[in-house]
Protein backbone atom coordinates (compact mmCIF):
# COMPACT_ATOMS: atom_id res chain seq x y z
CA UNK A 1 0.00 0.00 0.00
CA UNK A 2 1.27 3.34 -1.12
CA UNK A 3 1.32 6.08 1.70
CA UNK A 4 -1.02 8.53 -0.05
CA UNK A 5 -3.90 5.54 0.29
CA UNK A 6 -2.48 5.00 3.91
CA UNK A 7 -2.89 8.78 4.82
CA UNK A 8 -6.53 8.25 3.12
CA UNK A 9 -7.51 5.19 5.19
CA UNK A 10 -6.53 7.10 8.49
CA UNK A 11 -8.40 10.14 7.56
CA UNK A 12 -11.51 8.00 7.01
CA UNK A 13 -11.12 6.44 10.33
CA UNK A 14 -10.72 9.68 12.00
CA UNK A 15 -13.81 11.01 10.41
CA UNK A 16 -16.21 8.07 10.38
CA UNK A 17 -15.53 6.36 13.57
CA UNK A 18 -17.43 8.29 16.31
CA UNK A 19 -16.55 7.32 19.67
CA UNK A 20 -20.41 5.19 20.39
CA UNK A 21 -18.98 2.92 17.77
CA UNK A 22 -16.11 2.27 20.28
CA UNK A 23 -19.06 1.73 23.31
CA UNK A 24 -19.61 -1.83 23.91
CA UNK A 25 -16.95 -3.80 22.08
CA UNK A 26 -17.54 -7.57 23.67
CA UNK A 27 -14.87 -9.91 25.42
CA UNK A 28 -14.63 -12.60 26.96
CA UNK A 29 -11.43 -13.29 29.18
CA UNK A 30 -11.36 -16.48 30.10
CA UNK A 31 -11.04 -17.33 33.96
CA UNK A 32 -7.82 -15.92 36.27
CA UNK A 33 -5.50 -19.08 37.20
CA UNK A 34 -2.33 -19.36 36.94
CA UNK A 35 -0.63 -20.83 33.92
CA UNK A 36 1.25 -23.99 33.41
CA UNK A 37 4.87 -23.85 34.61
CA UNK A 38 6.05 -24.35 30.73
CA UNK A 39 3.97 -21.22 30.14
CA UNK A 40 5.22 -19.39 33.35
CA UNK A 41 8.56 -20.01 32.53
CA UNK A 42 8.32 -18.52 29.11
CA UNK A 43 6.43 -15.63 30.79
CA UNK A 44 9.24 -14.81 33.07
CA UNK A 45 11.81 -15.09 30.27
CA UNK A 46 10.36 -12.61 28.58
CA UNK A 47 9.81 -10.33 31.39
CA UNK A 48 13.39 -10.60 31.94
CA UNK A 49 13.66 -9.53 28.40
CA UNK A 50 11.68 -6.56 28.09
CA UNK A 51 13.03 -5.39 31.46
CA UNK A 52 16.13 -4.61 29.91
CA UNK A 53 14.54 -2.95 26.88
CA UNK A 54 12.63 -0.38 28.52
CA UNK A 55 15.76 1.57 29.16
CA UNK A 56 16.26 2.06 25.11
CA UNK A 57 13.03 3.90 25.05
CA UNK A 58 13.35 7.84 24.39
CA UNK A 59 9.84 9.02 24.91
CA UNK A 60 9.52 9.31 29.00
CA UNK A 61 6.24 8.83 28.74
CA UNK A 62 6.58 5.42 27.09
CA UNK A 63 9.21 4.54 29.66
CA UNK A 64 7.32 5.33 32.45
CA UNK A 65 4.48 3.53 31.70
CA UNK A 66 6.31 0.11 31.01
CA UNK A 67 8.97 0.58 34.31
CA UNK A 68 6.05 0.51 36.23
CA UNK A 69 4.52 -2.59 34.99
CA UNK A 70 7.61 -4.76 35.00
CA UNK A 71 8.49 -3.11 38.73
CA UNK A 72 4.87 -4.11 39.23
CA UNK A 73 5.23 -7.97 38.20
CA UNK A 74 8.68 -8.25 38.99
CA UNK A 75 8.50 -7.38 43.02
CA UNK A 76 7.85 -11.38 44.07
CA UNK A 77 10.33 -12.69 42.28
CA UNK A 78 13.17 -9.56 42.54
CA UNK A 79 11.96 -6.95 44.82
CA UNK A 80 15.11 -5.18 44.51
CA UNK A 81 15.17 -4.89 40.99
CA UNK A 82 11.59 -3.81 41.24
CA UNK A 83 11.91 -1.06 43.83
CA UNK A 84 15.13 0.52 41.43
CA UNK A 85 12.47 0.49 38.59
CA UNK A 86 9.78 2.08 40.59
CA UNK A 87 12.62 4.62 41.36
CA UNK A 88 13.52 5.16 38.33
CA UNK A 89 10.47 5.81 36.98
CA UNK A 90 10.04 8.31 39.34
CA UNK A 91 12.89 10.43 39.13
CA UNK A 92 11.37 10.72 35.51
CA UNK A 93 8.65 12.11 36.65
CA UNK A 94 10.34 13.84 39.00
CA UNK A 95 12.33 15.80 36.24
CA UNK A 96 9.03 16.25 33.66
CA UNK A 97 7.17 17.49 36.38
CA UNK A 98 10.18 20.13 36.89
CA UNK A 99 10.36 21.05 33.49
CA UNK A 100 6.21 22.08 32.99
CA UNK A 101 5.76 25.34 31.72
CA UNK A 102 2.06 26.46 32.85
CA UNK A 103 1.91 29.33 30.24
CA UNK A 104 1.66 26.72 27.65
CA UNK A 105 -1.24 26.00 25.43
CA UNK A 106 -0.75 22.36 26.16
CA UNK A 107 -0.25 22.51 29.79
CA UNK A 108 -3.94 20.60 30.87
CA UNK A 109 -3.11 17.20 28.57
CA UNK A 110 0.09 17.30 30.33
CA UNK A 111 -1.14 17.45 33.94
CA UNK A 112 -4.14 14.92 33.00
CA UNK A 113 -1.69 12.47 31.61
CA UNK A 114 0.87 13.45 35.04
CA UNK A 115 -1.98 13.03 37.09
CA UNK A 116 -3.38 9.01 35.44
CA UNK A 117 0.35 8.25 35.96
CA UNK A 118 0.68 8.79 39.40
CA UNK A 119 -1.98 7.60 40.05
CA UNK A 120 -1.47 4.13 38.81
CA UNK A 121 2.04 4.13 39.96
CA UNK A 122 0.91 4.74 43.50
CA UNK A 123 -1.65 1.78 43.23
CA UNK A 124 1.06 -0.49 41.74
CA UNK A 125 3.71 0.74 44.37
CA UNK A 126 0.92 0.73 47.34
CA UNK A 127 -0.32 -2.83 46.87
CA UNK A 128 3.42 -4.07 48.06
CA UNK A 129 5.05 -1.15 50.15
CA UNK A 130 2.15 1.51 51.43
CA UNK A 131 4.99 3.61 52.61
CA UNK A 132 6.89 4.09 49.70
CA UNK A 133 3.94 4.56 48.26
CA UNK A 134 3.21 7.68 50.39
CA UNK A 135 7.05 8.91 49.96
CA UNK A 136 6.13 8.89 45.76
CA UNK A 137 3.56 11.08 45.77
CA UNK A 138 5.05 13.41 47.97
CA UNK A 139 8.20 13.58 45.60
CA UNK A 140 6.03 14.10 42.79
CA UNK A 141 3.58 16.40 43.70
CA UNK A 142 3.33 19.49 41.40
CA UNK A 143 3.46 23.07 42.68
CA UNK A 144 0.64 24.98 41.44
CA UNK A 145 0.42 28.45 39.71
CA UNK A 146 -2.50 31.21 39.68
CA UNK A 147 -3.17 29.59 36.27
CA UNK A 148 -7.29 29.11 36.49
CA UNK A 149 -6.67 26.07 33.89
CA UNK A 150 -4.60 23.77 36.59
CA UNK A 151 -6.70 24.64 39.91
CA UNK A 152 -8.74 21.70 39.35
CA UNK A 153 -5.36 19.78 39.83
CA UNK A 154 -5.55 20.42 43.73
CA UNK A 155 -8.52 18.40 43.48
CA UNK A 156 -6.91 15.14 41.71
CA UNK A 157 -4.06 15.65 43.99
CA UNK A 158 -6.14 15.23 47.25
CA UNK A 159 -8.08 12.42 45.74
CA UNK A 160 -4.88 10.58 44.66
CA UNK A 161 -3.85 10.96 48.95
CA UNK A 162 -7.50 10.36 50.24
CA UNK A 163 -7.64 6.62 47.68
CA UNK A 164 -4.40 6.16 49.04
CA UNK A 165 -5.08 6.40 52.65
CA UNK A 166 -7.85 4.49 51.96
CA UNK A 167 -5.48 1.50 51.13
CA UNK A 168 -3.37 2.32 54.44
CA UNK A 169 -6.46 2.00 56.36
CA UNK A 170 -6.81 -1.99 55.80
CA UNK A 171 -3.50 -2.21 58.06
CA UNK A 172 -2.66 0.87 58.95
CA UNK A 173 -5.72 2.80 60.47
CA UNK A 174 -3.45 5.42 62.39
CA UNK A 175 -1.29 6.14 59.33
CA UNK A 176 -4.50 6.49 57.43
CA UNK A 177 -5.70 9.12 59.53
CA UNK A 178 -2.54 10.83 59.94
CA UNK A 179 -2.73 11.11 55.59
CA UNK A 180 -6.26 12.06 55.91
CA UNK A 181 -5.27 15.36 58.76
CA UNK A 182 -2.98 16.60 56.39
CA UNK A 183 -5.93 16.41 53.85
CA UNK A 184 -8.18 18.94 55.96
CA UNK A 185 -5.64 21.82 55.74
CA UNK A 186 -6.90 22.06 51.99
CA UNK A 187 -10.72 21.79 53.12
CA UNK A 188 -13.68 19.19 53.29
CA UNK A 189 -13.79 16.72 50.47
CA UNK A 190 -16.29 13.77 49.08
CA UNK A 191 -13.21 11.88 49.49
CA UNK A 192 -12.97 12.19 53.08
CA UNK A 193 -16.63 10.55 53.32
CA UNK A 194 -15.18 7.18 51.60
CA UNK A 195 -12.33 7.05 54.13
CA UNK A 196 -14.57 7.76 56.80
CA UNK A 197 -16.55 5.27 56.11
CA UNK A 198 -13.04 2.63 55.58
CA UNK A 199 -11.82 3.68 58.64
CA UNK A 200 -15.61 2.88 60.34
CA UNK A 201 -14.96 -0.21 59.42
CA UNK A 202 -11.08 -1.03 60.74
CA UNK A 203 -10.60 1.29 63.59
CA UNK A 204 -14.29 2.86 64.75
CA UNK A 205 -12.23 5.46 66.92
CA UNK A 206 -10.16 6.49 64.06
CA UNK A 207 -13.46 7.51 62.19
CA UNK A 208 -15.03 9.42 65.29
CA UNK A 209 -11.56 11.42 65.71
CA UNK A 210 -11.26 12.40 61.57
CA UNK A 211 -15.31 12.87 61.79
CA UNK A 212 -15.18 15.55 64.73
CA UNK A 213 -12.24 17.30 63.33
CA UNK A 214 -14.26 17.01 59.70
CA UNK A 215 -17.32 18.89 61.66
CA UNK A 216 -15.12 21.31 63.25
CA UNK A 217 -14.17 22.40 60.28
CA UNK A 218 -17.05 22.71 58.49
CA UNK A 219 -18.15 25.05 61.19
CA UNK A 220 -15.34 27.62 60.56
CA UNK A 221 -16.68 27.54 56.80
CA UNK A 222 -18.57 29.99 54.82
CA UNK A 223 -21.00 27.26 54.02
CA UNK A 224 -23.34 30.04 52.54
CA UNK A 225 -21.40 30.87 49.51
CA UNK A 226 -18.83 27.85 48.70
CA UNK A 227 -21.10 25.07 47.14
CA UNK A 228 -18.61 22.75 47.26
CA UNK A 229 -18.08 22.30 51.03
CA UNK A 230 -22.11 23.23 51.68
CA UNK A 231 -22.46 19.86 49.14
CA UNK A 232 -20.16 17.46 51.35
CA UNK A 233 -21.29 18.98 54.63
CA UNK A 234 -24.48 17.90 53.71
CA UNK A 235 -23.62 14.68 52.97
CA UNK A 236 -21.93 13.69 55.48
CA UNK A 237 -24.93 13.59 56.80
CA UNK A 238 -25.29 10.30 55.92
CA UNK A 239 -22.58 9.19 58.26
CA UNK A 240 -25.23 8.71 60.99
CA UNK A 241 -25.44 7.59 64.70
CA UNK A 242 -24.62 4.36 65.73
CA UNK A 243 -21.20 5.13 63.50
CA UNK A 244 -20.94 9.02 64.02
CA UNK A 245 -20.97 10.31 67.58
CA UNK A 246 -24.65 11.27 68.73
CA UNK A 247 -23.56 14.12 70.19
CA UNK A 248 -21.43 15.85 67.16
CA UNK A 249 -23.99 14.75 64.90
CA UNK A 250 -26.27 16.83 66.34
CA UNK A 251 -23.67 20.01 66.34
CA UNK A 252 -23.36 18.78 62.44
CA UNK A 253 -26.80 19.17 61.93
CA UNK A 254 -27.37 22.55 63.71
CA UNK A 255 -24.45 24.07 61.58
CA UNK A 256 -26.27 22.98 58.57
CA UNK A 257 -29.75 24.42 59.39
CA UNK A 258 -28.26 27.32 60.76
CA UNK A 259 -25.97 28.04 57.51
CA UNK A 260 -28.84 27.31 55.48
CA UNK A 261 -31.48 29.36 56.81
CA UNK A 262 -28.87 32.10 56.84
CA UNK A 263 -28.72 31.84 53.11
CA UNK A 264 -31.02 34.59 52.46
CA UNK A 265 -30.80 33.57 48.35
CA UNK A 266 -30.12 37.48 46.94
CA UNK A 267 -27.56 36.51 44.38
CA UNK A 268 -26.85 33.64 41.82
CA UNK A 269 -23.81 32.20 44.17
CA UNK A 270 -26.26 31.87 46.92
CA UNK A 271 -29.03 31.18 45.00
CA UNK A 272 -27.27 27.68 43.55
CA UNK A 273 -26.10 26.95 46.93
CA UNK A 274 -29.43 27.28 48.18
CA UNK A 275 -31.66 25.44 45.80
CA UNK A 276 -28.75 22.94 45.61
CA UNK A 277 -29.45 22.06 49.77
CA UNK A 278 -33.27 21.93 48.87
CA UNK A 279 -32.82 18.98 46.71
CA UNK A 280 -31.43 16.72 49.04
CA UNK A 281 -34.11 17.39 51.41
CA UNK A 282 -36.44 15.03 51.02
CA UNK A 283 -33.93 12.66 51.79
CA UNK A 284 -32.41 14.30 54.24
CA UNK A 285 -35.43 15.80 56.51
CA UNK A 286 -36.18 12.42 58.27
CA UNK A 287 -32.67 12.59 59.87
CA UNK A 288 -32.98 16.29 60.77
CA UNK A 289 -36.69 15.27 62.25
CA UNK A 290 -35.50 12.64 64.34
CA UNK A 291 -32.27 13.76 65.55
CA UNK A 292 -32.63 17.45 65.60
CA UNK A 293 -36.51 18.02 65.67
CA UNK A 294 -36.51 21.58 67.15
CA UNK A 295 -34.33 22.77 63.49
CA UNK A 296 -37.13 20.91 60.88
CA UNK A 297 -39.88 23.23 61.03
CA UNK A 298 -37.49 26.30 60.61
CA UNK A 299 -35.54 24.55 57.56
CA UNK A 300 -39.43 24.03 56.05
CA UNK A 301 -39.63 27.07 56.45
CA UNK A 302 -36.37 28.61 54.61
CA UNK A 303 -37.38 25.59 51.80
CA UNK A 304 -40.67 27.92 50.99
CA UNK A 305 -38.45 30.85 50.72
CA UNK A 306 -36.21 28.93 48.14
CA UNK A 307 -39.13 27.77 46.05
CA UNK A 308 -39.82 31.26 44.85
CA UNK A 309 -36.20 31.43 43.73
CA UNK A 310 -36.87 29.10 40.86
CA UNK A 311 -37.20 29.86 37.65
CA UNK A 312 -40.17 27.90 35.52
CA UNK A 313 -37.65 24.89 34.41
CA UNK A 314 -36.23 24.90 37.53
CA UNK A 315 -39.76 24.27 39.17
CA UNK A 316 -41.04 21.67 36.34
CA UNK A 317 -37.83 19.91 37.04
CA UNK A 318 -38.64 19.67 41.01
CA UNK A 319 -42.24 18.89 40.51
CA UNK A 320 -41.09 16.47 37.40
CA UNK A 321 -39.08 14.61 39.94
CA UNK A 322 -41.12 14.75 42.73
CA UNK A 323 -44.41 12.91 40.32
CA UNK A 324 -41.73 10.82 38.37
CA UNK A 325 -41.23 9.26 41.56
CA UNK A 326 -44.28 8.96 43.39
CA UNK A 327 -46.52 8.79 40.19
CA UNK A 328 -47.30 6.97 37.16
CA UNK A 329 -46.55 7.35 33.88
CA UNK A 330 -49.96 8.85 33.41
CA UNK A 331 -49.20 11.40 36.68
CA UNK A 332 -45.96 12.05 34.25
CA UNK A 333 -48.00 12.87 31.04
CA UNK A 334 -50.62 14.88 32.99
CA UNK A 335 -48.18 17.85 33.46
CA UNK A 336 -47.21 18.41 30.07
CA UNK A 337 -50.23 20.63 29.13
CA UNK A 338 -48.56 23.01 32.07
CA UNK A 339 -45.73 23.69 30.22
CA UNK A 340 -44.49 24.38 26.20
CA UNK A 341 -41.59 23.90 23.74
CA UNK A 342 -38.58 22.81 25.47
CA UNK A 343 -39.96 22.17 29.03
CA UNK A 344 -42.71 19.91 27.57
CA UNK A 345 -40.66 18.02 25.44
CA UNK A 346 -38.56 17.15 28.86
CA UNK A 347 -41.93 15.77 30.37
CA UNK A 348 -42.70 13.57 27.50
CA UNK A 349 -39.12 12.18 27.44
CA UNK A 350 -39.42 11.69 31.12
CA UNK A 351 -42.59 9.69 30.65
CA UNK A 352 -40.78 7.48 27.82
CA UNK A 353 -38.44 6.76 31.20
CA UNK A 354 -41.41 5.81 33.56
CA UNK A 355 -43.07 3.67 31.26
CA UNK A 356 -39.75 1.64 30.12
CA UNK A 357 -38.77 1.53 33.69
CA UNK A 358 -41.70 0.24 34.36
CA UNK A 359 -41.75 -2.86 31.91
CA UNK A 360 -43.57 -1.09 29.54
CA UNK A 361 -41.62 -0.62 26.22
CA UNK A 362 -44.79 -0.84 23.95
CA UNK A 363 -46.10 2.19 26.17
CA UNK A 364 -42.35 3.80 25.84
CA UNK A 365 -41.93 3.86 22.29
CA UNK A 366 -45.38 4.77 21.36
CA UNK A 367 -45.35 8.15 23.95
CA UNK A 368 -41.96 8.65 22.03
CA UNK A 369 -44.00 8.71 18.44
CA UNK A 370 -46.95 10.56 19.38
CA UNK A 371 -45.45 13.39 21.63
CA UNK A 372 -41.82 14.05 21.08
CA UNK A 373 -41.82 15.89 17.77
CA UNK A 374 -38.06 16.75 17.02
CA UNK A 375 -37.14 13.92 14.62
CA UNK A 376 -33.83 13.84 15.41
CA UNK A 377 -34.52 13.36 19.40
CA UNK A 378 -37.54 10.65 18.48
CA UNK A 379 -35.11 8.62 17.08
CA UNK A 380 -32.51 8.93 19.47
CA UNK A 381 -34.88 7.91 21.94
CA UNK A 382 -36.42 4.99 20.02
CA UNK A 383 -32.81 3.51 19.57
CA UNK A 384 -32.45 3.95 23.56
CA UNK A 385 -35.58 2.14 24.02
CA UNK A 386 -34.82 -0.44 21.48
CA UNK A 387 -30.87 -1.03 23.18
CA UNK A 388 -32.89 -1.27 27.12
CA UNK A 389 -35.37 -3.74 25.14
CA UNK A 390 -32.81 -5.66 23.67
CA UNK A 391 -30.94 -6.16 26.97
CA UNK A 392 -33.83 -7.02 29.05
CA UNK A 393 -34.76 -9.36 26.58
CA UNK A 394 -30.92 -11.01 26.66
CA UNK A 395 -31.19 -11.15 30.04
CA UNK A 396 -34.74 -13.20 30.31
CA UNK A 397 -33.42 -15.24 27.44
CA UNK A 398 -36.04 -14.06 24.97
CA UNK A 399 -34.19 -15.38 22.05
CA UNK A 400 -37.01 -14.77 19.59
CA UNK A 401 -37.54 -11.21 20.73
CA UNK A 402 -34.26 -11.05 20.43
CA UNK A 403 -34.37 -12.49 16.95
CA UNK A 404 -37.25 -10.02 16.06
CA UNK A 405 -35.69 -7.08 17.43
CA UNK A 406 -32.72 -7.83 14.64
CA UNK A 407 -34.99 -8.04 12.11
CA UNK A 408 -35.82 -4.36 12.37
CA UNK A 409 -32.08 -3.26 12.47
CA UNK A 410 -30.65 -2.23 9.31
CA UNK A 411 -27.15 -0.36 10.35
CA UNK A 412 -24.10 -3.99 10.16
CA UNK A 413 -22.20 -2.94 13.18
CA UNK A 414 -24.92 -2.49 15.57
CA UNK A 415 -26.72 -6.00 14.34
CA UNK A 416 -22.82 -7.48 14.95
CA UNK A 417 -23.17 -6.07 18.03
CA UNK A 418 -26.52 -7.41 19.44
CA UNK A 419 -25.34 -10.66 17.71
CA UNK A 420 -21.94 -10.94 20.05
CA UNK A 421 -24.46 -9.37 23.01
CA UNK A 422 -26.60 -12.75 22.66
CA UNK A 423 -23.43 -14.72 22.43
CA UNK A 424 -21.77 -13.82 25.81
CA UNK A 425 -25.34 -14.50 26.89
CA UNK A 426 -25.20 -17.97 25.61
CA UNK A 427 -21.77 -18.83 26.81
CA UNK A 428 -22.43 -17.42 30.08
CA UNK A 429 -24.96 -20.12 30.35
CA UNK A 430 -22.55 -23.19 29.08
CA UNK A 431 -23.57 -22.92 25.36
CA UNK A 432 -20.63 -23.12 23.74
CA UNK A 433 -22.06 -24.26 20.59
CA UNK A 434 -24.85 -21.82 20.29
CA UNK A 435 -22.65 -18.89 21.16
CA UNK A 436 -19.56 -20.41 18.43
CA UNK A 437 -23.18 -20.11 15.83
CA UNK A 438 -23.81 -16.63 16.51
CA UNK A 439 -20.33 -15.46 16.44
CA UNK A 440 -20.05 -17.17 13.15
CA UNK A 441 -22.96 -15.23 11.78
CA UNK A 442 -21.57 -12.37 13.29
CA UNK A 443 -18.32 -12.80 11.16
CA UNK A 444 -20.34 -13.38 8.11
CA UNK A 445 -22.01 -9.92 8.64
CA UNK A 446 -19.04 -8.36 8.98
CA UNK A 447 -17.34 -9.99 6.27
CA UNK A 448 -20.27 -8.78 4.05
CA UNK A 449 -20.19 -5.06 5.68
CA UNK A 450 -18.28 -2.10 3.51
CA UNK A 451 -15.01 -1.97 3.85
CA UNK A 452 -14.04 0.79 6.53
CA UNK A 453 -13.12 1.84 10.17
CA UNK A 454 -16.93 0.15 10.94
CA UNK A 455 -15.64 -3.00 9.70
CA UNK A 456 -12.47 -2.57 11.46
CA UNK A 457 -13.46 -1.91 14.81
CA UNK A 458 -16.36 -4.99 14.42
CA UNK A 459 -13.32 -7.40 13.46
CA UNK A 460 -12.00 -6.22 16.54
CA UNK A 461 -15.40 -7.04 18.20
CA UNK A 462 -14.90 -10.66 16.80
CA UNK A 463 -11.48 -11.79 17.91
CA UNK A 464 -11.92 -10.30 21.37
CA UNK A 465 -15.24 -12.70 21.42
CA UNK A 466 -13.80 -15.58 19.63
CA UNK A 467 -10.64 -15.54 22.44
CA UNK A 468 -12.27 -18.04 24.99
CA UNK A 469 -14.05 -20.28 22.63
CA UNK A 470 -12.29 -20.78 19.34
CA UNK A 471 -8.31 -19.19 19.36
CA UNK A 472 -8.03 -20.40 15.98
CA UNK A 473 -10.83 -17.86 14.55
CA UNK A 474 -9.45 -15.06 17.02
CA UNK A 475 -6.03 -15.58 15.48
CA UNK A 476 -7.32 -15.40 11.65
CA UNK A 477 -8.75 -12.39 12.86
CA UNK A 478 -6.16 -11.00 13.88
CA UNK A 479 -3.26 -11.66 12.20
CA UNK A 480 -4.99 -9.08 9.07
CA UNK A 481 -5.73 -6.54 11.91
CA UNK A 482 -1.86 -6.09 13.11
CA UNK A 483 -1.47 -5.35 9.13
CA UNK A 484 -4.45 -3.03 8.74
CA UNK A 485 -2.67 -1.01 12.02
CA UNK A 486 0.36 -1.04 10.82
CA UNK A 487 -0.67 0.61 7.35
CA UNK A 488 -2.53 3.10 9.68
CA UNK A 489 0.14 3.89 11.72
CA UNK A 490 2.58 4.82 8.71
CA UNK A 491 0.23 6.71 7.53
CA UNK A 492 -0.06 8.63 10.92
CA UNK A 493 3.22 9.65 10.73
CA UNK A 494 2.77 11.91 8.07
CA UNK A 495 -0.45 13.29 9.53
CA UNK A 496 1.03 13.61 13.42
CA UNK A 497 0.49 16.86 14.35
CA UNK A 498 -2.01 18.03 11.84
CA UNK A 499 -4.79 16.64 13.34
CA UNK A 500 -3.61 14.86 15.89
CA UNK A 501 0.01 14.42 18.29
CA UNK A 502 0.73 10.41 17.70
CA UNK A 503 4.23 10.48 18.69
CA UNK A 504 6.64 11.79 20.91
CA UNK A 505 10.27 11.79 21.25
CA UNK A 506 9.88 9.98 17.62
CA UNK A 507 8.07 7.46 19.91
CA UNK A 508 4.01 6.37 19.46
CA UNK A 509 2.49 7.72 22.43
CA UNK A 510 0.57 5.13 24.22
CA UNK A 511 -2.04 4.95 25.27
CA UNK A 512 -3.02 7.22 22.49
CA UNK A 513 -5.89 9.49 23.28
CA UNK A 514 -7.51 9.16 19.80
CA UNK A 515 -9.04 6.80 17.40
CA UNK A 516 -6.40 5.38 16.32
CA UNK A 517 -5.12 5.31 19.96
CA UNK A 518 -7.71 3.32 21.01
CA UNK A 519 -7.35 1.16 18.30
CA UNK A 520 -4.14 0.56 18.67
CA UNK A 521 -4.64 0.32 22.09
CA UNK A 522 -7.26 -2.69 22.33
CA UNK A 523 -5.39 -4.44 19.51
CA UNK A 524 -2.60 -4.97 21.80
CA UNK A 525 -5.15 -5.81 25.01
CA UNK A 526 -6.31 -8.71 22.62
CA UNK A 527 -2.73 -10.36 22.33
CA UNK A 528 -2.39 -10.32 25.54
CA UNK A 529 -6.20 -11.46 26.32
CA UNK A 530 -5.60 -14.67 23.43
CA UNK A 531 -1.99 -15.21 25.61
CA UNK A 532 -4.06 -16.68 28.03
CA UNK A 533 -4.69 -19.47 25.86
CA UNK A 534 -2.03 -19.44 23.24
CA UNK A 535 0.96 -17.77 24.54
CA UNK A 536 3.51 -18.21 21.65
CA UNK A 537 0.93 -17.63 18.68
CA UNK A 538 0.28 -14.45 20.33
CA UNK A 539 3.76 -13.69 21.10
CA UNK A 540 4.21 -14.04 17.32
CA UNK A 541 1.26 -12.01 16.51
CA UNK A 542 2.80 -9.09 18.59
CA UNK A 543 6.00 -9.60 16.35
CA UNK A 544 3.96 -8.81 13.41
CA UNK A 545 3.91 -5.19 14.91
CA UNK A 546 6.19 -3.16 13.07
CA UNK A 547 7.21 -0.11 15.38
CA UNK A 548 9.53 -1.48 18.25
CA UNK A 549 7.84 0.62 20.91
CA UNK A 550 4.50 -1.13 20.17
CA UNK A 551 5.90 -4.61 20.24
CA UNK A 552 7.99 -3.56 23.63
CA UNK A 553 3.98 -2.64 25.14
CA UNK A 554 1.99 -5.75 23.64
CA UNK A 555 4.98 -8.29 25.01
CA UNK A 556 4.38 -6.28 28.24
CA UNK A 557 0.43 -6.87 27.87
CA UNK A 558 1.21 -10.76 27.25
CA UNK A 559 3.85 -11.20 30.32
CA UNK A 560 1.83 -8.65 32.39
CA UNK A 561 -1.42 -11.30 31.98
CA UNK A 562 -0.11 -14.40 31.85
CA UNK A 563 1.75 -13.93 35.07
CA UNK A 564 -0.70 -11.83 37.21
CA UNK A 565 -3.89 -13.91 35.88
CA UNK A 566 -5.82 -11.05 35.42
CA UNK A 567 -7.12 -9.28 31.80
CA UNK A 568 -6.70 -5.69 31.88
CA UNK A 569 -10.59 -3.08 31.86
CA UNK A 570 -10.82 -1.09 29.11
CA UNK A 571 -7.90 2.22 28.22
CA UNK A 572 -9.32 5.36 28.46
CA UNK A 573 -11.73 6.30 25.78
CA UNK A 574 -11.84 2.39 25.49
CA UNK A 575 -14.38 -0.65 25.10
CA UNK A 576 -16.16 -2.10 27.46
CA UNK A 577 -15.32 -6.07 28.41
CA UNK A 578 -17.99 -8.23 29.47
CA UNK A 579 -16.94 -11.82 30.89
CA UNK A 580 -17.82 -14.99 29.73
CA UNK A 581 -17.11 -17.68 31.53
Amino acid sequence: MSRRSGVVILSLLLLVLSPSALAQLIVEPPRDEKPAPAVEKKAVDLLETISEQVASLHSPLNRIRSECVIADLLWKRDEKRARALFKTASDDLVNMIAEIDFGEQDVYPQLSWLNQQRAEMTNRLAAHDPEAAVAFVRATHIGFSRDPRTRWYAEMETNLELQLAGTIARQNPARSLEIARATLSRGVSYGLISLLNQLQAKDPKAAQTLYKEMVELLKRTDLERNYEPANVAWSLLYFQPPQANEEVYRDLIGTLVSSAVANTATDQTSISVAQNIYSQMPALMPLIEKYSPSRAASLRQWSQGVERTFDPSTRMYQELNRISQNGTVDDVLALAPRYSGELQNQVYQQAVWKALSSGDANRARQIAMDFISDPLQQRQMLAQIENQSIEAAINEEKTAEVRQILGRVKAIERRVQILLRLAAARAGKGDKKGALELLNEARTATDAAPAGPGQLMSQLQLAQSYASLDQDQSFAIIQPLIVRTNELIAAAVVLDGFDFRYFKEGEWISPGANTLGNLVNNLILTLGLLARTDFDRARASADQMERPELRLSADIEIARVTLSGKVNGPPVGGLQYLRIE
